[in-house]
Parts: C-alpha cells; sequence; structure tokens
C-alpha cells in the first residue's frame, strides 16, 4: 500500500508539471522469455532477479526555454514462474520508479526507486541480462526506495543515496536504511572508474537470494547491519569490454569478500554477436568455518534485430550446481 501511494503521488506531481512544461517521452515495451536447466533441480526459471515476465518503460524528460529541468522513469513488470503454483507463481515487480530534478551548476537530486550508489550497478544495465554483477549477493537487491543526490568535485563525478534498506518492496523492521557513495571519472567516459562505500541495516525478504543462508530459513525479513568498501572498472579496448568489481566488509560482524570480472568480446565482423566469460567469488568469513562459492558463466547474445536478443548462457558453482539458461528478449518502443 506504501509503495501504491508513493507511485500515485509521483505520477500525480508529474502530470501536474507537464501541464506547463515541454517534454520528450519514450515508451518502450519489454517481453523476457527465460528457461533452463539445473543439474540439481531439473528445469528452472529464474536466474538471480531475472524471471519470466512482460512489462513496460516511460521515460518522460521535462523541458522549458532554458533546457531540461526534470527526468522521470518507471519499469514495471509482470513476472510469472512456471514451477510454482499458478496462484503462486504471478508477481508485480517495479524496477526504476523515480523522479530526477536538475538543481543547477551540475548537481541534481533523485527521489522514488533506483539502483543504490555501489559498484558497477548505477553505471551498467542488467535489467535484462542473463549474466549479472555482484549486486544481490553485496546488497541482496537492486534496487530500492529512498533519495540521491548526485554532482561533481573537480574531475570526479559523485553521487550518494540515503534508501529505505528493503529492496522492492517498502517496508520497515527495526530501523531498516541504507546509505551509499560513490565517487569517481564521468560516466560518459569509455574507460570507467570508482570507489564505493556502504553502511546500512538492511532487511532480508524473499528476493534477496542469499544462497549461503540457505539453511537458515528463519533469517528471512530479518535486518543484516552491513558495511563495505568497493572498487570497480570498465575498460573498452577495441572489440572487448572489462568489467571488474571488488567488495569488502562485514554482514554483522562476519566479514565478507566478492569480486566479479567480466570480458566480453563483440565479433568485428559482425557486431550483433557477443561472447562473454565472468566470474563471481563470494566469501563468507575468513576462518575454518567459512563459505567460499565461486561461479563461471560464458554467455553468447545474438541479436536479431536492434529490439530482439536471443542468449544462451552457461553457469558452473564450484562443488554445487551446473546451469544452462536459454533467453529470448525483446525491448523496444
Amino acid at each position: 500500500m506504501k509503495t501504491f501511494i508513493l507511485l500515485v503521488f509521483i505520477i500525480c506531481a508529474i502530470g501536474f508539471m507537464s501541464l506547463k512544461a515541454e517534454s520528450a517521452t519514450v515508451f518502450s515495451k519489454e517481453l523476457n522469455l527465460l528457461g533452463g536447466y539445473s543439474k540439481s533441480d531439473g528445469f528452472i526459471d529464474q536466474t538471480g532477479m531475472l524471471k519470466n515476465s512482460i512489462g513496460a518503460e516511460y521515460y518522460r524528460r521535462f523541458s522549458s526555454d532554458r533546457g531540461d529541468f526534470m527526468t522521470f522513469d518507471i519499469q514495471p513488470r509482470i513476472s510469472y514462474r512456471p514451477t510454482e503454483k499458478f496462484k503462486d507463481a504471478w508477481a508485480f515487480e517495479l524496477h526504476n520508479a523515480w523522479l530526477e530534478y536538475k538543481l543547477g551548476f551540475g548537481y541534481r537530486l533523485r527521489a522514488g526507486h533506483f539502483d543504490p550508489s555501489f559498484g558497477l550497478e548505477p553505471t551498467v544495465d542488467t535489467h535484462g541480462t542473463i549474466l549479472q554483477t555482484i549486486i544481490m549477493k553485496n546488497i541482496g537487491f537492486e534496487s530500492d526506495w529512498g533519495i540521491g543526490f548526485k554532482g561533481a568535485v573537480g574531475p570526479y563525478d559523485y553521487e550518494a543515496s540515503l534508501q529505505n534498506g528493503s529492496g522492492m518492496k517498502l517496508k520497515r523492521k527495526d530501523g531498516n536504511f541504507l546509505l551509499t557513495y560513490r565517487i569517481g571519472n564521468p560516466q560518459e567516459r569509455d574507460n570507467l572508474y570508482g570507489l564505493s562505500v556502504m553502511y546500512g541495516k538492511v532487511l532480508r525478504d524473499n528476493e534477496m537470494l542469499d544462497s549461503m543462508a540457505e539453511d537458515v530459513p528463519t533469517m528471512s525479513d530479518m535486518p543484516v547491519k552491513k558495511k563495505r568498501i568497493g572498487l570497480d572498472t570498465q575498460i573498452q579496448f577495441r572489440s572487448f569490454m572489462f568489467k571488474g568489481e571488488l567488495a569488502y566488509g562485514t554482514d554483522d560482524s562476519m566479514d565478507v569478500l566478492g569480486s566479479f570480472a567480466q570480458l566480453g568480446y563483440t565479433v568485428p565482423s559482425y557486431q550483433a554477436l557477443i561472447a562473454e566469460l565472468q566470474m563471481q567469488n563470494w566469501l563468507n568469513g575468513f576462518g575454518d568455518d567459512r563459505v567460499d562459492e565461486t561461479m563461471i558463466g560464458f554467455c553468447i547474445s545474438y541479436r536479431l534485430t536492434s529490439k530482439i536478443a536471443l542468449r544462451t548462457a552457461y553457469n558452473y558453482t564450484f562443488s554445487k550446481d551446473n546451469q544452462v539458461f536459454f533467453q529470448f528478449y525483446y525491448f523496444g518502443s
């Protein structure tokens, strides 16, 4: 109910201001069909936050005689999991749902549901890709409710966010919150690098896919005190794209260390074909009782048109599982 009220407020505000401002609007439709096979579970219909879904994105930029002054973006989905009972298989998901206002002098204020200011996630779009970053293990969700502030200091851009710490659902329990900050070179550069910090009391919920806590079902909805410092980079060299991220910190009193590296190659003579190789490692604890999870993923993408992409991927999690995925993805106006 709180989420619905917030959305109604934002939409009404947009409608009111649009009466006095020129605007540029982009409306895109989205369809994601995903299926695969797991050695341990058989047929699977989800990887990370990615599920079979249908949705849309409404993006609107407002301008006056002095130029652009505000941007609005909302990205809802209806997801379906055929492995669940029919009444439990459907879910409404809200990804982007934010309003950003230009304050002048390069400063911007954002409110709504958006990516925390940590690591690669604010600089890359993994909304429809099989291969994901370590955001789900690092924080537990891709987007959260709150406010954010963006600016520049010298040659660097920075952004800071104060969010609810609950992910897709807007709820409160035991004083949950999430504070994140990232500083790096301007995002319009081909090669990017950034330094991030995070502090918060984050709620676990059913969307937090913490595979290392599967044996503790009572942890659902319990807040986790998180501290992090992280480094991230993106390097473009000819037909290659490298992405990397390193994060260290604590979950409550337990040390954690996560790393992510991905190398993509676009075939020069046939740029609709892309191959990507990824490695993720997550370490909970540094003692004899540590839990170490390493995953290697390989994905081939073929873009039929500017709107349609076909993907197949293979994920191997050491000492745990092998997974094969196939995806049909449509996104366009």
